[in-house]
């Protein structure tokens, strides 16, 4: 039994000292420390000295020691105590009376506050180290983090404060202008208590130089404070400061390359190089085409980061200009971006380039066949020529039945390219029907690419002539094509008949669409009672055209006959002219100089 009561003493006494090891816990807080009157040397002096609890328990019947140590040679030790009991946030003052040396002359020395109290019945010891001023006053050395502001910015700047030769209490730190053209904001601290010989206080403010500021500007720091012996005093230094001209970022542009061919998708190159003084921050690029016909598909938005001067940064963009484009063309770039004072930036340019006409194919059809024989099958032959300057590729051919025309063989075709000036043929099989005697039409349907990947998609047609075998078909040909205005001008048709029967009955009429245009002198229709195979005949129109009348004329003729079946055939046609003026004299206004007077006339 009385090993097991050793032992259970053995571990209250480590659990004990445990706690009273703990003398570096933060329970007690200094808050400040002052001599009750100015400190007198050779003679008894009281310190007063404050404390908070912060602890999160209660203290109660705390013991104070207050050990001045090495002064003239000798620590110097006083004691107060308190019975009562603390909770957090409560503030103790102790009073410590001291005999100090005559001999103390240093202006501080250092001091170690012990406490030993109760928290919630455990023992605590707890030391609190500061420094004591003596004799003589604090002072303050100031450092900038700058000595240059840049004229028309704002500069952030940190003023650090140094207690000097001995410590301070309740210190208040102001700083106001000390010159025109400079205004400060913020720079005020309050710092109440003990600051020590050695403490920094950092004073963060910025100073906003007007842009009509000189080469230097200033300003004030006022501290103020008390001493140990709560004498107050105050100190003023004035801080200059070089003043500069801020050297803004400066962006230039410059494209590579700065030609491009039409209906091809190219890429572009922009670089954008700082040639200013000082960081363009977060650059972004935006890029808008200007000219007609041309698109960015690729590339117009740009996050290009920080620049840094002398710096550049490269992106590219997919730029496309329609196959009708050709000539300059321009693209707008908006760059905005931050400098470093954080003040934003916008600015746009325009970047010109070259578009070349791009290389075009043009597929044509045509046929050596003019006329098909009516209702029977025929074997023609179609070509395909590539007419333009530029490659044509994949090329799908489709033939579709149209008026008067069937395809009896295979109706569409490929080929896979065809070259500038080359062309293709195929063959087909056709039948021409009797719905449209006299023609039939074929419909052709064209798709194929250029080089540069251009979708294209035709539709063309072939008319054919159709022959029915001892059937008559004239033609109505005009045999000139210039008249003359405000003159009787004479037309002259030939009328053919390129058919294998005679044409009977032949009606011939010629007219203007407007008399504002021309009037017909004479008849204006020709009977002719027949027309024999591969025979014509030439008629004789009087037409007059107005004087107003020039450039071109459209008139109208028709043709109507039989054939020897009784069959009838009718044709309406417009026939086209050039007219063509001569330069005439006319008379406007005479005047005789000098004026005649006859006898009986007045002078006006």
């Amino acid at each position: 039994m009385k090993g097991k009561a050793l032992i259970l003493m053995i571990l209250l006494l480590l659990l004990v000292n445990l706690k009273f090891l703990n003398a570096g816990s933060t329970n007690f807080v200094l808050v400040d420390a002052y001599w009750t009157i100015p400190l007198v040397a050779g003679a008894d002096n009281t310190l007063i000295v404050k404390v908070e609890y912060k602890g999160s328990g209660t203290a109660e019947n705390i013991n104070a020691t207050l050990k001045l140590l090495n002064v003239a040679g000798s620590d110097l030790e006083a004691n107060d105590s308190y019975t009562g009991s603390l909770t957090y946030g409560q503030r103790l003052q102790f009073s410590f009376t001291f005999t100090i040396p005559a001999d103390a002359k240093a202006s501080y020395y250092n001091g170690i506050l012990t406490l030993e109290y109760l928290e919630n019945n455990v023992p605590i010891v707890e030391s609190l180290e500061f420094q004591v001023g003596f004799f003589g006053s604090p002072s303050f050395s100031i450092k900038s983090s700058t000595n240059t502001l840049t004229r028309g910015k704002t500069t952030q700047v940190t003023l650090t404060v140094t207690v000097e030769e001995s410590p301070a209490r309740n210190v208040e730190i102001r700083v106001t202008p000390a010159s025109p053209f400079v205004n400060v904001i913020g720079g005020n601290l309050d710092k109440s208590g003990v600051v020590e010989v050695g403490d920094k206080l950092n004073i963060s403010l910025k100073l906003a130089v007007d842009s009509n500021a000189g080469d230097s500007v200033a300003i004030s720091v006022t501290i103020t404070y008390s001493d140990f012996s709560q004498t107050p005093g105050t100190q003023t230094e004035t801080i200059g400061f070089n003043v500069v001209g801020y050297q803004y970022p400066q962006l230039k542009v410059s494209l590579s390359p700065t030609k491009i061919v039409s209906g091809k998708a190219s890429y572009l190159y922009v670089t954008v190089k700082n040639t200013g003084g000082s960081m363009a921050r977060q650059v972004y690029a935006t890029i808008t085409p200007s000219s007609p016909g041309v698109a960015v598909l690729q590339g117009s938005s740009q996050s290009l980061g920080d620049i840094p001067p002398s710096s550049s940064k490269s992106f590219s963009i997919l730029v496309k200009a329609e196959k009708k484009i050709s000539g300059s063309a321009t693209l707008l770039l908006t760059l905005s971006y931050y400098d470093e004072s954080g003040d934003s930036h916008a600015t746009t340019m325009s970047l010109g380039f070259e578009v070349e006409r791009g290389y075009t194919p043009i597929l044509t059809i045509s046929s050596s066949t003019k006329s098909l024989p009516l209702e029977k099958n025929t074997s023609i032959t179609i070509e395909i020529s590539n007419i333009g300057d530029g490659k044509a590729e994949d090329i799908v051919i489709d033939i579709i039945s149209g008026q008067g025309f069937m395809v009896l063989s295979n109706s569409r075709f490929y080929i896979s390219e065809l070259e500038p000036g080359e062309l293709e043929s195929l063959q087909l099989e056709v039948y021409a029907s009797s719905i449209f005697e006299e023609s039939a039409v074929v419909n052709v349907r064209l798709k194929y690419y250029d080089q540069y990947g251009e979708e294209y998609d035709d539709l063309l047609n072939l008319a054919f002539i159709v022959e029915e075998p001892g059937k008559p078909l004239l033609d109505l040909i005009p045999l000139n094509d210039t008249l003359l205005p405000n003159k009787v001008n004479k037309i002259l048709f030939m009328v053919y008949n390129r058919g294998y029967g005679p044409a009977k009955n032949v009606t011939v009429s010629f007219a203007s669409q407007s008399l504002e245009i021309g009037s017909l002198i004479g008849s204006s229709t020709y009977l002719i009672e027949k027309i024999n195979a591969n025979q014509s005949l030439t008629l004789e129109y009087k037409i007059f055209i107005q004087p107003k009348v020039y450039g071109a004329i459209q008139l109208i003729a028709s043709i109507s006959y039989q054939d020897e079946y009784g069959n009838y055939y009718n044709r309406l046609q417009g026939v086209g002219f050039k007219v063509e003026g001569s330069w005439e004299l006319s008379v406007l206004q005479t005047k005789t100089m000098p004026a005649i007077l006859f006898p009986g006339d007045k002078n006006v």
